[in-house]
């Protein structure tokens, strides 16, 4: 039996490999700390957003092999730190619309479709600090693939739970609220 893949599931594809090999050359590196040394994860996490938003795309699966949701967020709203974290893997998509990674304790979240030049593996941020915009743009290449202006927002699975909601069964088109704050 032969098992044809879509070209959206092609696009995935390639992008979970340019992810799984950006992280594992970032480990080799050494820019990756051991999870001690970036120390306990918040223990309140909080969404990435100020206010609130509507959720575009209910829990799925992204290119850092997290649970993710998508939040119809317009161009220019500030992107906030979830937690305080460490940056452990980023990658631009062009014009500075990057994916990122961040680190809290044992606890790993995912940024896709934020606009700031000035990310850089080991940088850290403080909940509520500002890491940058969701982005204009719609990349489609192997760090982000967009059809839509939104922001995608991921979570490890042993803390699916961010500002009381658990990600894994909000549902599509609910209105989430958030209590970050920018600091």
């Amino acid at each position: 039996m032969v098992t044809v893949k879509t070209t959206n599931e092609l696009r995935v594809d390639r992008f979970t490999k340019a992810f799984k090999t950006f992280v594992l050359s970032a480990v080799a590196a050494g820019s990756v700390s051991s999870l001690a040394s970036i120390g306990e994860a918040s223990a309140n996490p909080k969404l990435p957003f100020a206010g609130s938003a509507r959720v575009s795309q209910s829990a799925h699966g992204d290119g850092y092999g997290l649970r993710a949701i998508d939040l119809a967020l317009p161009a220019g709203t500030p992107v906030l730190a979830p937690a305080d974290a460490k940056v452990v893997g980023t990658c631009n998509a062009g014009n500075n619309h990057r994916a990122i990674k961040l680190q809290s304790g044992s606890t790993f979240f995912s940024l896709i479709h934020v606009n700031t030049p000035d990310v850089f593996i080991g940088k850290t941020y403080r909940q509520g600090q500002q890491i940058g915009t969701v982005a204009a743009d719609r990349p489609n290449n192997a760090c982000a693939r967009s059809t839509g202006v939104h922001l995608h927002f991921g979570v490890s699975s042993n803390a699916p739970v961010v500002d009381g909601i658990n990600l894994l069964n909000v549902r599509y088109n609910t209105t989430i609220r958030s209590s970050n704050v920018r600091r």
